[in-house]
């Protein structure tokens, strides 16, 4: 792998990555130190565009990511997730599945029926099923039928 393959793969990983970020560092706080304060996406997007620009500079590149190149040009479906009556949101990353997504908000003591499936897309939004599947399907995440067209709009099942 050349020095260019590795930048636009820790680019494309860092893009994946940013809209999980606060979930993933709250899941493993018992190793990152984390006090579990969720952060600000803006933080993230520094922070991850910094530590690529970082390893760029390691290898001898002046790469010149920009905070605002993470974000995906193209809208896309990003994660599966549950969203509480209230407003909260829980998701974990890909491949979770919704079950997987409402047994987390579960074990917070939240009941089934207060809960909304639906999925988070590239820019943070919270989306219904129906909603994901026109943006799965405008952006190629989805072609074709759809595995269980009973749920009114995209499963996680369809693209993961």
């Amino acid at each position: 792998m050349n020095k260019i393959h590795l930048l636009e793969m820790l680019t494309n990983n860092a893009r994946e990555y940013r809209m999980t970020a606060n979930e993933s560092v709250k899941r493993n706080s018992h190793m990152n130190s984390s006090t579990g304060t969720a952060i600000d996406q803006k933080d993230v997007d520094a922070m991850l565009t910094d530590f690529v620009n970082f390893v760029a500079n390691k290898q001898g590149v002046d790469y010149g990511l920009y905070a605002t190149d993470l974000a995906d040009e193209k809208l896309m479906v990003a994660t599966a997730a549950v969203r509480h009556k209230e407003g909260r949101i829980w998701t974990l990353p890909r491949p979770y599945r919704h079950d997987d997504v409402v047994s987390k908000a579960r074990r917070e003591g939240v009941t089934y029926n207060e809960l909304e499936k639906g999925f988070l897309l590239s820019n943070g939004s919270f989306v219904n099923r129906e909603t994901a599947e026109i943006v799965a399907r405008e952006s190629g995440q989805k072609t074709g039928a759809l595995l269980h067209p009973l749920l009114g709009g995209l499963s996680s099942d369809d693209l993961w």
